[in-house]
């Protein structure tokens, strides 16, 4: 009888181990961000809006700049952050081509290339941006938002972003800022 107990024992333990995983599996799965580019949606022309760039001293500041995202960020809430109250200080229009490459328009010493992150998102790398020996990081996720009639159901727009993160590398210090991309034509979601 001990032997059977047992037994069942290490099977209930294993029966227990199997649905934590499967509870871990869709718990990761529901918390991803609930929108979908590809990358010919997200070629061609886009503007882009910065804001003032802050010091980061230590890594307490960076926290500062958290571009109206909770931490940790979550995706149900992630697409409101400063949605209606993004303030920039300057604008840019960049074409992000096929080959991952980008040009800055009317910033023609500036090189740069650009990489989808996995469908939610696009990080940009710019060389030499503002003046030589500065370089920039930025990364956003493509907009989305919940749809009005069906629960649990998110829209995508691929013809603009949320509200991202600038990182600038400048003579040795860090500024981090917020940014914003649209795109002037409409792209298909």
């Amino acid at each position: 009888t001990w032997g059977k107990l047992l037994h069942l024992i290490k099977l209930l333990m294993k029966l227990l181990a199997a649905f934590l995983f499967i509870v871990y599996i869709l718990g990761s799965a529901i918390c991803d961000v609930p929108n979908h580019c590809l990358k010919s949606q997200v070629l061609g022309k886009w503007k882009l809006f910065l804001s003032e760039p802050q010091l980061t001293e230590n890594s307490n500041d960076k926290h500062k700049v958290n571009c109206g995202h909770e931490e940790p960020d979550n995706p149900e809430r992630s697409w409101l952050s400063l949605r209606d109250s993004f303030e920039h200080i300057e604008e840019h229009e960049v074409i992000l081509n096929e080959d991952y490459s980008l040009v800055l328009v009317n910033q023609k010493d500036v090189q740069g290339n650009w990489t989808l992150v996995y469908d939610t998102g696009f990080e940009l790398i710019l060389h030499s941006f503002m003046a030589a020996g500065y370089q920039a990081k930025l990364y956003t996720f493509f907009d989305y938002f919940p749809a009005q009639d069906i629960q649990d159901k998110w829209i995508t727009n691929c013809s603009a972003t949320v509200v991202g993160w600038s990182h600038f590398f400048i003579q040795g210090k860090e500024y981090m800022g917020c940014l914003l991309y649209t795109s002037p034509s409409p792209r298909d979601s």
